[in-house]
């Protein structure tokens, strides 16, 4: 376990695949089990990365790659995951460099009956309800970023 005083970051670049997924998480998962999070909550953080990151992969590359998008892999289709570990809290920032949306803030689904109407939206639903504070941002000089929260809660 992490004396609660050591505080560091870490900052992964990887392909913008779902094989890497099953590197992600477990690697992710370490990190929260030696913080202290109890074991579910480690699984809404281990739900949460994979739902960002399987968002970077439809959304930001899936349009534009050939064929199945999950395995088809080009390099400049990649993925930035920076880890904040804190005494209190985990922070996970996801970036892809995919178009990105300009349009305006991304709100995904309030609620089951509204995602039942759009058909789309539940991957932000769930990491909103699984993590304590979420943002999503649309920076210049990449697609989207989406940054998650999970506080200890000793």
């Amino acid at each position: 376990m992490y004396d609660m005083g050591d505080e560091f970051s870490l900052e992964i670049h990887c392909p913008g695949t779902t094989r890497i997924l099953s590197h992600i998480r477990p690697f992710i998962c370490s990190i929260a089990r030696d913080m202290g999070f109890s074991d579910e909550e480690i699984a809404q953080i281990e739900i949460s990365v994979d739902e960002a990151c399987s968002n970077v992969l439809s959304h930001a590359y899936g349009n534009s790659l050939p064929g199945d998008y999950r395995f088809d892999f080009q390099p400049s289709y990649q993925i930035r995951i920076a880890l904040k570990v804190a005494k209190d809290h985990l922070q996970i920032t996801i970036n892809d460099f995919g178009v990105g949306n300009k349009k305006g803030p991304h709100v995904g689904v309030r609620n089951l009956e509204e995602y039942a109407q759009k058909g789309h939206g539940l991957g932000t639903y769930i990491i909103k309800k699984f993590m304590d504070k979420v943002e999503i941002s649309y920076p210049e000089d990449s697609g989207t970023q989406v940054s998650m929260v999970k506080f200890l809660s000793r």
